[in-house]
């Protein structure tokens, strides 16, 4: 996992490009709030970020911050990916 050096006095994070998870999300971000300093990310999001739409989503929620309208209506923020299996649209039926 890609580890960014500690820079003192970062206040804004801006993601040109999302990782694929959250926890390497909330540790790029992370670079605005140490030592109980706030700080602001800015992430530009695209349709090739699917795997981590849902969990920035819910990150956004419980950290009571904003959630932007494009984030909270795309299809991939409201299922886990994985947590789905996909049904066959027709039935089959074989005969022996």
């Amino acid at each position: 996992m890609w580890r960014s050096i500690d820079v003192k006095g970062v206040t804004h994070v801006i993601n040109y490009d999302l990782p694929n998870n959250i926890d390497s999300y909330t540790h790029r971000i992370g670079r605005t709030g140490r030592a109980g300093a706030s700080g602001l990310a800015t992430s530009f999001l695209s349709n090739e970020d699917v795997d981590i739409m849902y969990d920035l989503k819910r990150m956004l929620q419980e950290t009571n911050n904003a959630v932007p309208s494009d984030l909270a209506n795309h299809e991939a923020s409201k299922v886990k990916p994985g947590t789905i299996v996909q049904q066959p649209r027709h039935k089959t039926v074989i005969y022996a």
